[in-house]
């Protein structure tokens, strides 16, 4: 995670790449959350949030379908800051729940 200031900015951006961690193979398609929003990485493996303002402590949560899911910590940007966090994902060998037939 690498934290700077965005001088000529007045908003915030967090910017990130997904990346295999064993293999170091970029992972498109990825979900990453940030409190209510949601943005998908491009074929780079990149994602991007740019906003306002955040007005309470933020986390980022990366989800791909066959890897298991990562949180950072909790976190506190101010208006003309930037923040650079990459995610390495783990492949999960947990088996898929089957949910059919379920209430």
């Amino acid at each position: 995670m690498s934290h700077f200031q965005n001088k000529p900015s007045n908003g915030i951006v967090v910017v990130g790449q997904i990346k295999d961690i064993e293999t170091n193979e970029i992972i498109s398609s990825a979900i990453v959350k940030m409190g209510c929003l949601t943005v998908q990485s491009n074929d780079l493996g990149l994602y991007k949030f740019s906003m306002e303002s955040i007005t309470s402590k933020s986390f980022l949560t990366c989800s791909f379908i066959g890897y298991r899911t990562i949180e950072t910590d909790r976190f506190d940007l101010i208006t003309g800051d930037s923040l650079k966090v990459d995610f390495f994902l783990i492949q999960d060998d947990r088996p898929m729940i089957n949910c059919e037939g379920q209430e």
